[in-house]
């Protein structure tokens, strides 16, 4: 059975919450008691956690919006 492509993150959710979650994932890295020995930044694994994050949330959304059409269409008859 062929996998169905998803629709690009930016139709799956608000601008917002993809922000909010590069930002958090910015501002967790700075959580560090002595940031002088936090070592060097990498922003690239930084982008890749944040995407997939993004995408992990997408999915979740995704999933739960299938199933209240399925309980919406039983209910609805």
């Amino acid at each position: 059975m062929k996998k169905k492509k998803k629709k690009p993150l930016s139709e799956r959710i608000s601008k917002e919450l993809y922000e909010n979650i590069y930002q958090s994932i910015g501002r967790a890295s700075m959580c560090w008691k002595k940031i002088t020995e936090a070592g060097e930044f990498d922003s690239d694994d930084a982008i890749k956690i944040s995407d997939e994050l993004c995408h992990a949330v997408a999915d979740e959304i995704d999933m739960r919006t299938k199933k209240l059409r399925v309980l919406n269409k039983i209910l609805s008859k």
